[in-house]
This record gives structure tokens, sequence and C-alpha cells, in this order.
């Protein structure tokens, strides 16, 4: 199973996807961020961080006829994340994508702290991992 950590900020309340100020690490690309993004959306609850994840992507109109979401855990004020589960329906490889307060929810390098502050948006390079 893959891990995918797809995280930003929220601030002055606008919601938008900068894709111009996107930064991508772990050699993913944009379109993989916004992929990851939308999957990671629960749109049934209309979530406008949500929303705004799942309409950034282009292929968002044929995006889950390639995937199925298993499970979603919703954000709670305590753990500052979500997590979807989904698994890709051609492959079966499952994939569990989180999003949340980075600075409360990942053990970020000394080098990349600083871009904590601020606006910032990440996709994370995926790991492999065995567990559930």
């Amino acid at each position: 199973m893959k891990r995918v950590y797809f995280v930003g900020t929220l601030t002055l309340n606008q919601l938008t996807v900068d894709k111009a100020t996107c930064m991508m690490l772990g050699g993913h690309s944009l379109e993989d961020a916004l992929k990851w993004g939308a999957l990671s959306a629960n749109i049934v609850s209309e979530e406008p961080i949500d929303v705004v994840l799942h309409e950034s992507y282009d292929g968002r109109d044929t995006l889950w006829d390639e995937y199925k979401l298993q499970k979603f855990i919703p954000f709670n004020p305590t753990d500052k994340y979500t997590i979807a589960h989904v698994i890709n329906n051609k492959t079966g490889e499952q994939t569990r994508i989180m999003k949340g307060a980075p600075q409360v929810n990942f053990p970020w390098p000394k080098a990349l702290r600083p871009m904590l502050h601020g606006d910032c948006n990440l996709l994370l390079p995926t790991q492999e991992c065995s567990a559930q």
C-alpha cells in the first residue's frame, strides 16, 4: 500500500488552488498533486476545501471510474487530518491519502520547517508501507 501526503494551508478564507505556486517534492508532478488532492476529497459532504480540491483536477469527471473510495476518516479538531483510503480499480493497488495540518501531523526535516509558515502547498513523496 502507498501512502500519499498532500498538505497545504488555507489563509484569507479564499478557497483556491494556486497551481503556479504549488511546490512538488519527490519527483511528483502538479498533475499528481491535483489527482491525489481530488481523490482525498469527500465531495458528498460538500466541505468547501474538498470541493475545491476535487474541482481543481481536470480529470475529475472520470476519476471515480478509475478509483473507488473504500473508507473516509473525516477531519476532527483533535487529530487535525482526514484520510481517504482508495483502491485503483485496474491494479487493485490501495492508497491512503492524508490531508492535515502539517505543523501538527508530520515529522518535518529541519530544512523544510521554514516552509510551514504562510502559504505552502506540498505533495510529499509516496512511501511504500505495509501498515493498514
